[in-house]
């Protein structure tokens, strides 16, 4: 996942939130244990999310960015974007 703003540029310091699964932030280009917020690729990791829908949201500072509901297969990635 990636979070970016409304012109499709990534945001850096934004937190994801996931019901479900773990979720990891990048750091020079793979996922950290350590970070607790985007780099400024945006992106983030979310692993052992289960089969279905899952919804996710994220905030950036004080503000909250669009929910999103996303379709998680089995064995499978599965790639969008979180904006304002």
């Amino acid at each position: 996942m990636q979070i970016i703003d409304c012109a499709g540029v990534p945001i850096a310091n934004a937190n994801l939130t996931s019901p479900t699964g773990a979720v990891f932030y990048t750091s020079h280009g793979a996922p950290s244990t350590s970070a607790t917020a985007t780099d400024p690729s945006g992106v983030t990791y979310i692993f052992n999310v289960p089969v279905g829908p899952v919804t996710m949201s994220g905030t950036f500072g004080a503000t909250i960015l669009r929910s999103n509901v996303v379709a998680s297969f089995a064995g499978s990635p599965t790639f969008t974007n979180l904006q304002p």
